[in-house]
This record gives C-alpha cells, structure tokens and sequence, in this order.
C-alpha cells in the first residue's frame, strides 16, 4: 500500500468538459471578439493563478485581445456583481452553464458572448467564435491547442 497524502495533490485539469465564454456587460464599448481585439475591456480578476487572469493575460499575449484585468475580486459571483454595477465591463472566462443560470442576462440581452474556448463550438453557441478563431499563425493556434512549442 502507498504512503500518500491527498492534501499533496495539484489539480491539473478538470473532470467535466465545461464549456466557456468570454462576455462584455451590454453597456461595455466591446460588443464583439472583433472589437476585443481594438478596444480595452475591463474584467475582474480573482486571483494571480485564477482562470479569470490566466486566460485573459494569456490571450491578450497570444492573439492580441485588449483584457484589462482588474484583480481584488474575492470569486467569480464577486466579479459579475461587480460587472452589473458597472465597475467593470465583462468576464474573460466564464462557464457558460453558469451564465445560462443568469437566464435575465440572456433573455434581456444584457450581455454579448464575444468568443468560447475549447476546440469545437458548444451546441448551445452555434454562431459564437471559438477564440482559436483570432489565431494568426500556426504558432499561435499551436499554443492556443496547449501544445508544446520548440523555440523557433
């Protein structure tokens, strides 16, 4: 029998294929992932290591997005609230089954979905883009797809 203790454990994935999506609050001058690419968009970051700034400091690296991350949020519910009172103007990564439970925001169209991640689009999300969408260069979709890279 192993000696192991399970507080030792790093997390580096996910047991569930959740989908997620990039959002601008409908006031927000960004209504598009197009527009994301010219204009700031100012999001809530939960935490140096947290989805909300990875991802959104990694895109804007990667394909040239304009995230504004705007950290202090204690979680996710702290920064959409923060959003609907206009201290910021969108979420860089969001599971789109909890944005479906936010059903006011999609029925009185107070938000735009600008991109989804993952490598095909969700059923629900049809005509939104895949961020792989805003890849350049065979570089770029490379890394966007987690590959490993050699230095070129």
């Amino acid at each position: 029998m192993l000696d192991v203790d399970p507080t030792k454990f790093i997390w580096l994935g996910s047991p569930a294929a959740e989908s997620s999506v990039a959002l601008a609050w409908h006031t927000a001058p960004v209504k598009t992932a197009q527009d994301l690419l010219t204009h700031e968009l100012l999001v809530g970051g939960t935490g140096a290591s947290a989805d909300s700034e990875l991802i959104s400091k990694a895109l804007n690296g990667l394909v040239g997005t304009k995230f504004k991350v705007i950290p202090g949020y204690s979680g996710v519910a702290m920064s959409s609230n923060a959003m609907e009172r206009g201290e910021t103007q969108g979420m860089a990564y969001w599971s789109w089954s909890a944005v479906k439970a936010k059903a006011d925001w999609l029925r009185d169209k107070k938000i735009n979905i600008l991109f989804q991640t993952g490598r095909t689009p969700h059923p629900d999300l049809p005509n939104v883009p895949l961020a792989l969408a805003y890849a350049k260069t065979e570089r770029q979709r490379q890394a966007s797809r987690g590959r490993a890279l050699r230095p070129q």
